[in-house]
């Protein structure tokens, strides 16, 4: 946030109703006129202490319920892919295991150790451009 022009009340400030010493005492109500790390540390400790995740600066709704509002969506991509990843393992195991010493499980092997080898953030670049 910090590295983005103007921070993290930038949003706030491209209202034309918010003057100047609105935007001041928006920051210090924020607390965002400390220095990085003094925020950072008021933050963890309203974390650990009270599960305070704070507001989100551009809706204002508790971080928290935006949270919520998304783990089903993430539980279910993890689940999904999870069993994926355990029935295609188990299965190239079985089957390099059944044919072992053979083409097919020279074949399985290095295409394995190949998947194994791709990073993951290309993966899903071009994952996204074929689907």
């Amino acid at each position: 946030m910090y590295a983005l022009p103007g921070g993290p009340e930038s949003v706030l400030a491209e209202n034309p109703r918010v003057k100047p010493d609105d935007l001041a005492r928006i920051r210090a109500n924020f607390g965002l006129d400390r220095p990085v790390p003094l925020q950072y540390l008021s933050w963890l400790e309203r974390v650990a202490l009270h599960g305070d995740f704070g507001y989100s600066y551009v809706t204002g709704e508790p971080v928290i319920k935006m949270i919520a509002r998304r783990i089903p969506a993430t539980l279910e991509l993890m689940l999904s892919g999870f069993i994926l990843a355990l029935l295609t393992g188990i299965s190239v195991g079985v089957l390099s295991a059944v044919k072992r010493h053979t083409r097919l499980d020279s074949f399985l092997t290095i295409s394995s150790l190949v998947v194994i080898s791709i990073p993951v953030f290309w993966f899903a670049l071009m994952s996204i451009m074929l689907f």
